[in-house]
């Protein structure tokens, strides 16, 4: 797997990079998953959060939700979100 970064121009606002997963090869060779972003913590403190694609729904209750469409094991998800920070820092050194 080759994670591309599409850095953009925040100004300070929105999310720092869109994020692309490429398959480059195995049973999902040629494939990419798309819509994953990185975003600035809103402190200010320099700590980059990573959101997956998600749709976003409405309980009965009114509440707002999201459903992730990447999901699993919540180590393997969150190791997945590390690497994704991992490779974008070390892109910016």
């Amino acid at each position: 797997m080759r994670i591309e970064f599409l850095t953009k121009n925040n100004n300070g606002r929105g999310p720092l990079a869109d994020v692309e997963l490429h398959f480059d090869e195995g049973d999902l060779e040629g494939l990419k998953i798309t819509g994953l972003s990185l975003w600035p913590s809103r402190d200010g403190g320099g700590e980059v959060f990573v959101t997956f694609p998600s749709r976003k729904y409405e309980t009965k209750e009114g509440a707002t939700k999201y459903f992730d469409y990447v999901q699993g094991d919540k180590g393997a998800v969150n190791a997945l979100k590390a690497q994704i920070i991992e490779e974008y820092q070390r892109g910016r050194r």
